[in-house]
């Protein structure tokens, strides 16, 4: 909502700015979700519970969201710094303008 009453030039840098944070905040956590599987698979780590499985692989799931964000927002930050709009602005437009009909 403050994103929107913001210039058009004064918008491009907040969005450059908040797009930063989330590859810092997103590849720190995509690193050491990574990380944490990697060690639970090098030490063998199992799960305390009754059914005795691999922690590695109660992991994983989140280990790869949290790479497929990093990604994302990897790929919307390489189309603001090219001058393009995001996926996630020009879906924001679309619905806006199916809004207002």
């Amino acid at each position: 909502m403050l994103l929107s009453r913001l210039s058009v030039k004064k918008r491009r840098w907040q969005e450059i700015f908040n797009a930063f944070i989330g590859l810092f905040i997103s590849g720190y956590l995509a690193f050491y979700t990574l990380y944490t599987v990697y060690d639970s698979y090098d030490f063998e780590e199992v799960t305390d519970t009754y059914l005795v499985v691999p922690l590695w692989m109660v992991q994983s799931p989140m280990a790869i969201g949290s790479l497929f964000l990093f990604i994302a927002i990897v790929d919307n930050s390489l189309d603001l710094l090219a001058g393009k709009t995001p996926g996630y602005i020009a879906n924001e437009e679309v619905l806006s303008s199916e809004q207002a009909e």
